[in-house]
């Protein structure tokens, strides 16, 4: 009787780390190998919003805010808008006490074209933005929106203005 011989391949963990995500998963079907590589994530968008007259700027990912992501091993990144803050009070001198400032969804966010009037310094928007894979690998990115205390915003496209309760702002 002949004795049944198997033939093995040894890939080192090296090579196997470069080949785990291609574009396509290895041939033979399945699914890409143990991705642990975050999505690479791009985010642009205003820098300024003028005038400081207290209305609401809507900015939603993909009209305002563009985001690209792209990723090995996950054709589709989740993307979404994780949080929004400011470097100064909802309420304060010389603003006009509206409250809140920010109201956000995963997708949009609104925030209140004012700053301080007290202050000498810009009001700063940060808003995160995240792009998660189908492994939970995860990037951010974050982008900044100035509302400037003395000045204009010279040449920036003007957000949709929206009315208090909009429902847009937390999609």
């Amino acid at each position: 009787m002949l004795a049944q011989l198997s033939t093995y391949v040894v890939i080192p963990a090296a090579l196997l780390a470069m080949v785990a995500c291609s574009p396509k998963p290895p041939s033979g079907g399945g699914s890409c190998m143990p991705d642990t590589t975050p999505p690479e994530l791009t985010v642009t968008g205003p820098s300024c919003l003028w005038p400081p007259n207290h209305e609401w700027g809507l900015y939603t990912l993909g009209d305002g805010i563009d985001a690209t992501v792209t990723d090995n091993c996950d054709s589709q990144p989740v993307i979404k808008i994780v949080s929004v803050t400011s470097n100064q009070p909802d309420l304060g001198g010389g603003q006009g006490n509206f409250a809140p400032d920010i109201i956000h969804g995963n997708n949009a966010v609104c925030f209140r074209s004012e700053r301080q009037g007290t202050m000498s310094t810009d009001r700063l928007y940060t808003i995160v933005v995240s792009a998660t894979d189908s492994s939970n690998n995860t990037s951010t990115q974050t982008l900044t929106v100035h509302v400037p205390h003395d000045g204009t915003c010279g040449g920036e496209s003007v957000p949709t203005m929206v009315k208090d309760g909009d429902p847009r702002c937390t999609q």
